[in-house]
This record gives C-alpha cells, structure tokens and sequence, in this order.
C-alpha cells in the first residue's frame, strides 16, 4: 500500500462515520508483519495491529494521534507493510452478553444487575456499552478502594451490617482544586439488585462522571453530569 491509498482510505473511514452521525473513534491497522513504531521518549515498539484516533495529512506525510485529547503527533509508521485498516468502532463491541458480563466481580455486582446494564446500554453515548467504556481506576480511587476492601470485606464477600435498606458508603476528598472527590457506595441485594456505584465529581461540586465499579481494576462509565 502506498501513502495515497492508505490517505484515500482513512479518509473514506472518517466520511462514512460522519454521514452515518457516528463519531469517528478511531482507526485499527494490521501490518504484515512486525513494524517499528515510535511512541515518544526516544522509544520505539515492534506492533503488528495499530490503533490510534485521528489523523492529518501534511507536506507528504500521514500524521497519527494516539490520544484523543493528545498534543503530539508521529508519523505513520511502514505504510507499505500495512494489510488492513478498519474502523475502530468495529472492533470496540462485546459480540455476547458472557463476554460482557465477564468485566464484572460478582462480589460487587450481580447478575441481574449486569443484565439491565447490558439490556439498558450507555446513558451516555447512547449505544451498547463497549470495551472502552471500562476506565482503569487511577491512583486516588486505588488508595480509596483499598481501604474501602480492608473495611468490609470477609471471604472475597461485602459484609453489610444493620437493617435491610442498610449500604455501604466511603468517600476520597480531593487533595486539591485539581483533584476529583471520589465516592463508592455498595447496595447489597437486600432491595433490589446487588450493585456498586463509583462517583467521580470535581473538588467541592456535585458534577463529575458517574460509574459502575465493575472489579478491582475498572469502572464502568455510565454518564457525565
């Protein structure tokens, strides 16, 4: 493939998404075989499947973004190596319920509550949920989780204690203007589904982005608010 089929069909991708009122989420190349590519530092990464969110072409060369909101570009690596390219979205989808479901901890979740999230969909774009809807927990919310664990948890179980609309409830302050105020709050089953809640909201507001605590390492993004 040459730099202008490869152009030519990037191009193509990003038009069908936007006639299709479908935000374009990025772009999955597969090469032949494995190809340098160079991911800042002065380091380097032998790929064979690339994704990366948007592109731009300049002075003969196709410029790629990893990050969505990054400031840098690199230029894109080994175009005559390059086998396929397809639409991120293609690939960003659960095919089943199970491969779904398998994101969660029942410790924190049950079933029927993981089956309204996947009969129910995103609040938030609309759609079914997907693999990127699952964020990694950052350091703060790590710190929070851990204690929040060391609390209540016995046998790989939540232990919630009082009457049968009783939860359980602890919160991260945020250490600065920048910081998030952090909150998880488990509902046991005892009235309704056994279900956690992860809230993410800005220093001192009640506006931020709201989550299913899906296991010890995810959240599962619900909305923004």
């Amino acid at each position: 493939m040459d730099t202008n089929t490869l152009l030519a069909t990037l191009e193509s991708i990003k038009q069908l998404q936007t006639a299709n009122d479908v935000a374009p989420d990025g772009y999955l190349v597969e090469f032949r075989q494995p190809t340098s590519f160079y991911i800042g530092r002065r380091r380097y990464k032998d790929v064979t499947r690339l994704k990366f969110r948007s592109f731009w072409y300049e002075r003969g060369t196709i410029w790629i973004k990893n990050r969505r909101r990054g400031r840098y570009g690199y230029p894109f690596p080994s175009i005559p190596l390059v086998e396929k390219i397809m639409p991120l979205s293609d690939t960003d989808r659960f095919d089943t319920y199970e491969a779904f479901a398998r994101r969660f901890d029942p410790a924190f979740n049950d079933e029927t509550f993981i089956r309204s999230l996947w009969d129910g969909g995103s609040s938030q774009h609309g759609g079914p949920f997907r693999p990127s809807d699952f964020k990694t927990i950052g350091k703060a919310g790590k710190r929070l989780l851990s204690r929040f664990l060391r609390c209540y948890e016995q046998d790989g179980k939540l232990v919630v204690t009082g009457g049968p609309g009783a939860w359980l409830s602890m919160e991260h302050s945020a250490e600065s203007a920048a910081g998030r105020d952090i909150k998880i709050e488990h509902h046991p089953g005892t009235t309704g589904p056994r279900r956690t809640f992860w809230t993410s909201e800005f220093a001192g507001c009640a506006n931020g982005q709201y989550y299913v605590l899906a296991n010890r390492h995810r959240i599962l993004h619900l909305e923004n608010d």
